[in-house]
């Protein structure tokens, strides 16, 4: 929280910062799963993990700024 914020002048960042940043989430979240079965085909399981949890911070992207930092 505390770099998002950093990175907007210590200010909440504005809901256009926040759905590029889960467009970007989910486009890598794709490419994640590419990558470490070719890459470290036995971490595939942490990363899966991984990624369920950002697609569960955002209700399977239902909403745009995640959980994780609406809660604290």
């Amino acid at each position: 929280m505390g770099q998002i914020r950093g990175y907007h002048n210590d200010t909440e960042p504005d809901l256009l910062f926040w759905r590029i940043y889960s467009l970007y989430l989910a486009r890598n979240l794709i490419s994640s799963i590419v990558w470490i079965k070719k890459a470290k085909p036995g971490e595939t399981t942490i990363m899966l993990e991984k990624i369920y949890k950002a697609i569960e911070d955002h209700d399977y992207f239902e909403r745009v700024i995640p959980k994780w930092y609406e809660e604290v």
